[in-house]
């Protein structure tokens, strides 16, 4: 999986995007990653800086509406994004997109030239990656009876009139993937409702018609951006349930009943928010050692398809959320409190102070 990153963001008008003049540039994120030893008495999951940022933030104490962050907290959340870029949230909650018809020139037939007919471009994503293609746009019957197609080939790239079109193929739209609960079971809503709000350079009246670039191309993300509350409420899904299965794992319920504890719908959260993810094998060149490649539709879905791996590793280990500084941890040591011994000296300290201050308070 290859993704994309810009060199500097900055929020604008409530979304993260990308500094005017940034460079954008690709990596692998499962490469630093895959470095990591695969088992340590104690190990950091891959998520932790990102539940660090979001206990730094205190979103969630202070709530997504209207919430105002210090200076500090946004160098905080811009240093990440600098790091691993955008979520890809967007491109999470869709597998198909269906833009709105255009007049395009097709080749020329014969006698008759080039013709200019009603088409869509459309985006699907899978397997490993997003396809592009397009398909004729179904007209109205009483246009389609006169001019099927015209020889004119000054309308190519034009938005095509939405009387000479039937109402299925009038605008854009989009096609969710089986995750996205907010959705309530929609399939196919229209493409300003599903990535309107991740375009925030465009005007509101073309979101549903413009002619968007293909998926994780530059062009596309140098448009691309995530609302603020959007971002967060995403990187809380993945931490949170990373945190109710810690929460388990320290206090297991006396009356445990099966498909009814909160961890039961944890593992369900980080299943759905992996959904789409493919390994694959290949076979390096030069050593011929067999290496296990991923391919996933967006960062979030890599980094919950991550944290399933390092837990489903951690057999026989503990899950543990640091008492400190809220990062998630695996450890061989059920007594564990905390991730690191910084962290548990820092706490150390602080239970002193309060206990001396106490005292002297009688």
């Amino acid at each position: 999986m290859i993704w994309w990153r810009a060199s500097g963001y900055e929020i604008r008008h409530g979304c993260i995007v990308p500094m005017v003049n940034a460079t954008l540039t690709t990596y692998y994120p499962w490469e630093d990653w895959s470095k990591a030893p695969k088992r340590l008495r104690t190990s950091e999951l891959t998520i932790a800086p990102l539940a660090k940022l979001l206990r730094d933030l205190d979103v969630w104490a202070a709530g997504l509406g209207g919430v105002q962050f210090e200076l500090r907290q946004v160098d905080k959340l811009i240093d990440w994004v600098n790091a691993n870029g955008l979520l890809g949230i967007a491109l999470h909650r869709v597998e198909y997109v269906r833009l709105a018809a255009r007049w395009r020139t097709l080749p020329a037939v014969g006698f008759m030239g080039h013709l200019t007919a009603p088409m869509h471009k459309w985006f699907r994503y899978g397997p490993e990656k997003w396809h592009t293609g397009s398909s004729f746009a179904a007209t109205d019957s009483e246009y389609q009876s006169t001019f099927p197609l015209r020889i004119n080939q000054s309308l190519d790239g034009k938005v095509v009139a939405e009387d000479v079109l039937v109402e299925s193929s009038r605008g854009g739209l989009a096609e969710a993937n089986s995750y996205p609960a907010i959705w309530a079971g929609q399939v196919s809503m229209h493409l300003s409702d599903v990535w309107g709000p991740f375009f925030p350079s465009l005007p509101r009246e073309e979101l549903d018609s413009y002619d968007y670039p293909e998926p994780t191309s530059e062009a596309f993300w140098r448009l691309y951006g995530e609302p603020l509350d959007e971002f967060l409420r995403e990187a809380n899904s993945l931490v949170q349930a990373v945190e109710q299965l810690a929460q388990e794992h320290r206090n297991p319920p006396a009356d445990r009943l099966i498909g009814t504890s909160p961890a039961v719908h944890a593992c369900q959260v980080l299943s759905e928010l992996a959904g789409h993810t493919r390994p694959h094998l290949g076979m390096e060149k030069t050593d011929l050692k067999l290496r296990v490649n991923w391919s996933a539709p967006s960062l979030l879905a890599a980094l919950a398809m991550t944290t399933i791996n390092e837990l489903s590793a951690s057999d026989g280990n503990f899950i543990r959320v640091c008492e400190k500084c809220r990062s998630p941890f695996i450890t061989g040591d059920a007594r564990q409190l905390y991730c690191s011994k910084d962290c548990r000296e820092v706490m150390v300290k602080r239970k002193q102070r309060a206990k001396h201050k106490l005292e002297d308070k009688k």
